[in-house]
């Protein structure tokens, strides 16, 4: 990391931001929320968040009475998954199925808290689902203020009371006193009771200095905030971007077997060609031979037509063969019955666009008309 990125890091944490706070509670009730903007107006209730807080940094704040809170000594060099092992002999259940956080050290002790990891999975999940963010994760005594020696800072909720004592050199300990159990127990029955907190405690000036129960995540501009996914939206989203490939994909075999199929059909039509030039020179010649077929078509239709005329005129006269190869039309006919005028045939193939030839054949005649010349 560089001195300017960490310096970039300082001021941004240095400046304010908004924060909305999450409270789970107990027995399927709405959970409590805080949302305190940059000009630290404080707005709270219950239930799902309004919609104007889904742009703050976001925490969840777990109850204290979900919480194990411990103050342990602790060899230096311990790593952060060494330290369930610190509290083996203390916790209640498998180390593997808690989540285990360090919140402050002191003259080679540590403050552990230790809270169910598959309840704050859960609690993770339905913030998800409120569309919020989590960045942050603390517990609910974090929020407390430490308080003077001698006094307590006490938060005060439905049903119950959470208490926070110690400070400096002091240990510090937390305990939840539910009202039902009356009086608190000694030695917290004869400590000062500083302000109590009937909603929510004053917040701490920076929050981004308390130690979070979750890994920090990489803090985002608003704006990156705002255009953030939620895991369904992003997994449609991915989705969409692989199926986009995926046609992409398809267009460009596609496009690619066409070209191959274009290239094969030039090859067949025009032959061998090294470049375009040549190619393009190929396709003219061969479109002008085309026309000149259609023309020669067209003129040997329209002597046929003649011809049929012809024959109806003289009846002892029928067509033997007939054959037309795209420059000449070749007739034989055979027949008897008045002369045969070699002029009537010309003027017959001079309207047709072409020039003939009549040649005597045994008892009958053969025409050659050679519609090339005229062309």
């Amino acid at each position: 990391m560089t001195f300017l990125h960490r310096l970039r890091t300082r001021l941004s944490r240095s400046r304010p931001h908004p924060w909305l706070l999450l409270l789970p509670t107990a027995q399927g009730q709405p959970w409590q929320w805080l949302h305190q903007g940059l000009d630290g107006q404080r707005q709270a209730g219950s239930g799902p968040p309004p919609p104007t807080s889904l742009g703050a940094h976001a925490a969840l704040v777990v109850p204290a009475q979900y919480c194990s809170h411990f103050h342990v000594a602790a060899p230096p060099g311990l790593k952060p998954h060494e330290w369930a092992q610190l509290l083996e002999e203390q916790l209640l259940q498998p180390a593997d199925t808690l989540a285990v956080a360090c919140i402050g050290r002191d003259s080679q002790r540590l403050q552990l808290v230790a809270c169910d990891r598959q309840r704050l999975a859960d609690w993770q999940a339905q913030a998800v689902l409120l569309g919020v963010r989590l960045e942050r994760c603390w517990a609910q005594m974090q929020l407390l203020a430490d308080p003077a020696p001698g006094a307590m800072s006490v938060w005060r909720r439905e049903g119950d009371r959470c208490l926070k004592t110690g400070s400096g050199t002091q240990p510090r300990r937390w305990l939840v006193w539910p009202d039902a159990l009356g009086e608190l127990p000694q030695p917290w029955a004869g400590l000062l009771a500083e302000p109590v907190c009937d909603d929510w405690p004053p917040l701490p000036a920076d929050l981004h200095r308390l130690p979070s129960l979750l890994p920090a995540r990489r803090v985002m501009p608003a704006w990156r905030r705002a255009l953030d996914l939620q895991p369904v939206q992003r997994r449609l989203a991915t989705s969409c971007v692989l199926l986009l490939l995926g046609w992409q994909g398809v267009l460009v075999v596609q496009q690619w077997q066409q070209g191959a199929a274009a290239q094969r059909q030039v090859q067949a039509q025009l032959g061998d060609v090294s470049n375009v030039t040549q190619a393009a020179r190929r396709l003219n010649v061969r479109l002008r031979e085309q026309a000149d077929l259609r023309v020669r078509t067209r003129q040997q239709a329209s002597l046929a037509s003649e011809v049929e005329q012809w024959l109806q005129r003289h009846p002892g006269w029928q067509v033997q063969r007939s054959r037309f190869d795209g420059r000449q039309w070749q007739l034989q006919m055979s027949g008897a019955g008045g002369s045969i005028d070699s002029a009537s045939w010309q003027a017959m193939a001079d309207r047709s666009g072409g020039r003939v030839q009549v040649s005597p054949l045994g008892e009958g005649l053969q025409v050659n008309v050679d519609f090339a010349e005229a062309l």
